[in-house]
């Protein structure tokens, strides 16, 4: 490393720039992995083929090098000197034109042979967007796309991902940050009601089962499911406006909160 390295914010310009210390010497014989950040960012969509909900999360069409033109989550090598979180913000505003927002960290990916570059360690992280957030992004960028996901009915088996353009798999072994993912989501909402806010602030139990049912990959009964989120729900005096049938009865989340 260069005495006196320079380090400036990749997001913005520090009011100073920082001066970092060299190496010791000691850490010589001690050839560390390189280090990438790679986001699985889901959401919950309604397909035109479809009467129900399925669970997506956002690709990006990469450019030259390995797996070019081949679509992955929206990631990036961690620079010299660079946070993950920082690693993390420029990945998901170079390659999708997101910001704002603070996935968070779910775990490391370490198999030594994920990466036929090298010896690539992945941070993965998670976060949410609702439908219109997604939607929107998809129509600014034609390097965007959509991948689905699909439950086996064996929860302990893997996920089937539909991939566009009937790609078979991910690069980089990728699979396994969606599925890891995947069960952060679960687990986040098999206790919660809509714990990330997919839905607005007021929904019909309609409207919140049916988000769960496309997380969670199986039909709920609703008496069941009005039961075990009843008690953390608000009913308001307020009914749904322009569905079929009935108007329905609205609530909010009794603590309107989201987990991360």
């Amino acid at each position: 490393m260069v005495e006196g390295n320079l380090y400036n914010s990749p997001t913005g310009t520090h009011a100073s720039k920082r001066t970092w210390p060299p190496e010791s010497p000691n850490l010589a014989p001690f050839r560390g992995p390189h280090l990438a950040v790679d986001v699985v960012l889901f959401s919950v969509v309604k397909r035109s083929h479809s009467k129900s909900l399925d669970l997506a999360f956002l690709l990006y069409k990469r450019g030259e090098g390995l797996a070019a033109r081949e679509w992955a989550l929206p990631g990036r090598m961690v620079r010299e000197r660079e946070r993950l979180n920082e690693a993390v913000e420029i990945a998901l505003l170079e390659k999708c034109g997101i910001k704002g927002i603070e996935p968070k960290q779910l775990y490391v990916f370490d198999e030594p042979t994920r990466d036929d570059r090298g010896w690539v360690m992945s941070v993965g992280y998670v976060t949410t967007q609702r439908v219109e957030t997604v939607a929107d992004v998809l129509r600014r960028n034609r390097n965007l796309a959509l991948g689905f996901v699909h439950h086996k009915p064996d929860q302990y088996s893997e996920l089937e991902l539909e991939l566009p353009d009937g790609q078979l798999a991910l690069p980089f072994e990728q699979e396994a940050i969606v599925n890891k993912g995947v069960a952060d989501l679960q687990k986040r909402y098999d206790e919660l009601p809509d714990p990330d806010f997919l839905l607005g602030e007021k929904f019909t139990l309609y409207q919140l089962r049916m988000i769960h049912e496309a997380v969670l990959g199986q039909p709920l009964d609703k008496d069941l499911f009005r039961r075990k989120m009843g008690d953390r729900l608000n009913p308001t005096s307020e009914k749904s406006i322009g569905s079929v049938g009935k108007p329905a009865q609205l609530f909010t989340r009794l603590n309107g909160y989201q987990t991360f």
